[in-house]
């Protein structure tokens, strides 16, 4: 989903790391791990709305097993408090082109000798 378009909010879940706490590197044949690192990302239209959703899925994510009538599995929190607000977030389009016969052309550069 993407803001804009009749939709107001985010929701990204960010994989970053396969067996991410023993931290060991994944041979090529590797079954699959035994833990992986999964951050819970909520953007939105603004700052309340996006801590509200992360507010809201919390519990639905941290507190109910992976398949019914087995364990919970362990949980830790990369931060804390769990919400942390991190204000406005940008985006960066590159929307032009420019064709240059070197590549500094456009880049400003400033010698200073200090000697």
């Amino acid at each position: 989903m993407r803001i804009g378009e009749g939709v107001d909010y985010d929701i990204s879940l960010r994989l970053y790391g396969w067996n991410a706490v023993s931290g060991l590197p994944m041979p090529a044949d590797a079954t699959p791990p035994r833990e992986v690192g999964v951050l819970f990302v909520a953007t939105a239209a603004t700052q309340e709305m996006a801590t509200r959703i992360a507010k809201t899925c919390n519990p639905y994510f941290f507190h109910f097993p992976l398949e019914a009538g087995t364990e919970l599995p362990s949980y830790g929190f990369p931060f804390s408090p769990a919400e942390i607000e991190r204000g406005r977030v940008y985006e960066f389009k590159l929307n032009h082109v420019v064709a240059v016969n070197d590549p500094l052309e456009l880049v400003r550069i400033e010698w200073v000798d200090k000697a």
